[in-house]
């Protein structure tokens, strides 16, 4: 569909999002998450995890309550800013690793 409305460059997204019927947004969004070769869809690595741990233990140090799910995804790499949100979120393990800052790694006996 994008292609028919101009390509990647010049998406006429208002014209997409009527068809569709999403917002502009929620289309550019949608597309972005999906079909943008340079995030992934898989499962995470324990590489990946331990990094998004350690983005948001260093975040902890300067913490007014909330994280920068945009930092994380850069430290972390090959993610969006909402895949580290949920996987931070619906992970028992990462979260209480980001909580007990003793080890720069995942604990190997927590279970999710």
């Amino acid at each position: 569909m994008v292609k028919d409305y101009g390509g990647l460059e010049k998406a006429d997204w208002k014209a997409i999002s009527k068809v569709a019927g999403l917002t502009e947004r929620e289309c550019l969004g949608t597309f972005r998450r999906m079909f943008v070769p340079t995030r992934r869809m898989t499962y995470w690595t324990r590489d990946e995890e331990d990094r998004l741990v350690q983005s948001l233990r260093k975040q902890r140090q300067y913490w007014d309550g909330t994280y920068s799910w945009v930092k994380a995804a850069i430290d972390v790499g090959k993610f969006t800013n909402r895949q580290c949100y949920y996987k931070f979120y619906n992970s028992v393990k990462i979260r209480k690793a980001v909580e007990q800052p003793r080890s720069n790694t995942l604990p190997s006996t927590v279970e999710e």
